[in-house]
C-alpha cells in the first residue's frame, strides 16, 4: 500500500515513506560536482589576472602622466 505525504508525519514514517526516494549520490555527480568547482576556480584565477592587468597598466599610466620630463 503506498501512502502520500499525509502519512509521513513522524520521522520513522519519512525514513520508509515511498513517496520520498532515498538516493545516494553516485560517481557521475561527483564528477560533474568536482568539473563545476574545476571551472569556477578557473573563472576565478581568470578573473584576478585580469585584474592585476588592470591595475598594471593603470599604475603604469599614471606613473607616465605624473613624472616629470626636464
Amino acid at each position: 500500500m503506498t501512502r502520500g505525504l499525509v502519512g509521513c508525519w513522524d520521522l520513522e514514517a519519512i525514513r520508509t515513506c515511498p513517496v520520498v526516494p532515498n538516493r545516494t549520490r553516485g560517481p557521475e555527480g561527483s564528477a560533474v560536482k568536482k568539473l563545476l568547482v574545476v571551472i569556477m576556480l578557473a573563472l576565478s584565477a581568470f578573473a584576478v589576472w585580469r585584474k592585476i592587468q588592470a591595475d598594471r597598466a593603470e599604475l603604469n599610466l599614471w606613473t607616465e602622466a605624473t613624472t616629470a620630463d626636464e
